[in-house]
């Protein structure tokens, strides 16, 4: 996303539960670029993922929706024993 708007951007992730609902912020993530982690998200599940960035001048803007799968992972555990 790039700010024709001129002077400074603040930035914030989040996500949809549903494409054009409502936005949850990602807690923390406030940079122009964000490394998806799993935990940020609630639960597996299918979620959209955007970008708001307010410039200094004019309107806030909301990025394109990407879809994003969270699936869980199951875990084995083998050879383990409690005693």
């Amino acid at each position: 996303m790039t700010d024709t708007g001129g002077g400074p951007s603040a930035h914030q992730w989040g996500f949809r539960t549903v494409s054009g609902g409502t936005i949850t912020n990602l807690v923390g993530q406030t940079g122009a670029s964000y490394v998806l982690a799993c935990g940020h998200f609630p639960a597996a599940g299918i979620y959209f993922l955007v970008e708001r960035t307010t410039p200094l001048c004019g309107a806030p803007i909301v990025s394109n929706e990407t879809q994003v799968t969270v699936q869980a992972i199951p875990v084995e555990l083998q050879g383990f024993t409690i005693e």
